[in-house]
């Protein structure tokens, strides 16, 4: 859960001619929270798209049990509440509404802004108070790459060594990317294993589709589709990457253990 809120003081009494507070009594209210809905959740719109939310309510002094976070949904009513006799006076005057976003409905959800109106009369009876709450989110693209682990080239074939590793890229709402590969932490480090100061090239194939391979340069974008909209593409992989290492490359080079780091990069179109 991504949660949103606010602290907000009121006070709800029974009448009194007397002006002395302490002569005044509690007069218990509950709380119902109305507004934009689809079935029994509340949601934020941005046009035809909808984001789930829990719209939450905490008051400071329940007339039974502990303060805690209730969800009472469209229409429905909290648990009854002890009112104040002044704002001042806690924690009968202290109250809290929040927003909660899960997680989970954003792998899915175009980014943009989404927004929604709702309302919360407090009261018991005819005496009621009544306030809009305006609540927007603004959700940017999401993009994660998972699923990527050490490469060693063992298999062979055309006078080469050849490694594939697949792996997942995630971007909100299943919207296309770009990516790119380099052989270190600048943007356009070179493709080299190392031992010691002898080093091997190699080769970095990228996948714009998930299937079909390219051959990049370093720092040099691929354009691609394919992403996933679950954040580990539900524990499998949608894309790869191949490292090529030639024949040629390697003949004359001391025998030894030869590693390197590829660094992927991933950007939302």
């Amino acid at each position: 859960m991504i949660p949103y809120g606010q602290l907000f003081i009121l006070s709800y009494t029974k009448p009194s001619a007397n002006s002395d507070i302490n002569a005044w009594s509690r007069l218990p209210f509950d709380v119902q929270v109305d507004g934009d809905a689809a079935g029994d959740d509340f949601v934020l719109r941005n046009g035809n798209n909808t984001l789930p939310v829990a719209f939450k309510w905490r008051g400071g002094a329940p007339v039974s049990g502990d303060s805690i976070w209730e969800e009472p949904g469209p229409r429905n009513l909290t648990s009854d509440q002890q009112g104040a006799t002044s704002c001042e006076d806690q924690p009968f005057s202290q109250a809290w509404v929040r927003f909660e976003l899960r997680s989970s409905e954003l792998q899915s959800i175009l980014p943009g802004s989404y927004s929604g109106n709702f309302s919360v009369d407090i009261g018991q009876g005819s005496a009621s108070y009544h306030s809009d709450v305006n609540f927007t989110v603004n959700l940017p693209t999401l993009v994660k790459i998972s699923g990527l682990d050490d490469m060693v080239l063992t298999r062979r074939g055309n006078n080469r060594y050849r490694q594939d590793e697949p792996f997942c890229v995630f971007v909100s709402g299943g919207a296309d990317y770009r990516i790119k590969a380099s052989g270190g932490a600048e943007a356009n480090a070179p493709f080299l294993l190392s031992n010691g100061s002898n080093t091997i090239p190699y080769r970095v194939r990228l996948s714009s589709d998930g299937s079909k391979l390219s051959k990049v340069d370093p720092g040099k974008w691929l354009e691609a589709k394919n992403s996933s909209t679950s954040l580990n593409c539900s524990d499998s992989n949608n894309t790869k990457v191949r490292v090529v290492v030639l024949d040629k490359w390697i003949n004359g080079k001391p025998a030894g253990v030869y590693k390197g780091t590829l660094y992927l990069t991933v950007e939302p179109l």
